[in-house]
């Protein structure tokens, strides 16, 4: 529909410098959150839930109404911002700045840079360590070793950063959201084919 909000790029064909980065739409973003939502939940969810027994699910569905809600809010707190900025093309800085000033932009920024940061080391150090694993265990040798992994996470990380963002890093999107799917039948597999370890201990 012409005029709606779902004809609006998610991220201006301008980047944060005027740097021309083409325009990401809808199904863009869908594949970046699959990608990495399947990939941290792969990881992380079936972890969490072996240690945390079965109110595990009950918090898992906290997470869930939580995360719903922030969703909501924060795309209505976009929509109002876009009636005002048409062109902006950095959501959470105008959303702070819309509402708190200069203050609220810099805070948002600051919150914005340590999560991801964060998250992105959080990310390399469990991907060296799988790369590590996997090593030894396919390969029968230890001539990497889990430094040198994280290193070669670290390069291949920075080696993804060259490509920007947009329409530049979309098949990045297509090809993360791929190996999740890949890697999700491997796991499944995996398990069915292996069964339960030897010191499977059953949760009571």
């Amino acid at each position: 529909m012409e005029g709606s909000y779902e004809s609006i790029p998610l991220v201006s064909e301008k980047g944060l410098y005027g740097v021309d980065t083409g325009v990401l739409g809808v199904f863009g973003a869908a594949l970046f959150i699959v990608g990495e939502m399947t990939g941290s939940g792969i990881l992380g969810v079936p972890q969490a839930l072996a240690h945390s027994g079965y109110s595990g699910i009950g918090l898992m569905l906290l997470c869930v109404l939580v995360a719903s809600y922030t969703g909501l809010t924060l795309s209505r707190s976009w929509m109002h911002v876009r009636d005002q900025y048409p062109e902006c093309s950095r959501p959470y800085q105008s959303i702070g700045y819309t509402a708190y000033g200069r203050v609220g932009e810099v805070a948002v920024q600051i919150c914005a840079t340590v999560t991801l940061s964060g998250g992105c080391c959080a990310y390399i150090l469990i991907a060296a360590k799988c790369l590590a694993k996997f090593i030894v265990v396919e390969l029968h040798t230890d001539c990497i070793g889990y430094r040198v992994s994280v290193m070669i996470m670290a390069t291949v990380f920075l080696a993804v950063l060259v490509f920007g963002a947009g329409k530049e890093s979309l098949f990045v999107a297509i090809f993360a959201t791929i190996l999740s799917a890949l890697f999700s039948v491997l796991i499944v597999y995996g398990i069915a084919k292996t069964g339960k370890s030897k010191d499977f201990v059953a949760y009571t």
